[in-house]
């Protein structure tokens, strides 16, 4: 269950699906890790969701590091300011 925002470096509490960006991560057989749309449409071994609330979203994403796993990073300062604007 989502409790908070997936930035460590946040306290933001998880209340309602219209704030922030929820992102599905799927780990498949083999143990790959995919980061995908929440809407996409298949059967994966396991999935995990990780939300970021309003404010994180617009400076930071979730991305997959191969030496350290999932990891919070900073966005482009294009996909920044294209967020900022909506």
């Amino acid at each position: 269950m989502l409790q908070k925002c997936a930035n460590p470096g946040c306290t933001a509490p998880f209340r309602y699906l219209r704030n922030g960006k929820l992102f599905q991560v799927e780990i498949d057989r083999q143990g790959d890790i995919r980061i995908l749309p929440v809407l996409a449409r298949h059967q994966p071994l396991k999935m995990e969701y990780f939300w970021l609330c309003d404010d994180c979203s617009v400076s930071v994403t979730i991305k997959f590091d191969p030496a350290s796993g999932l990891i919070v990073a900073p966005l482009a300062a294009r996909a920044r300011r294209a967020r900022a604007a909506s």
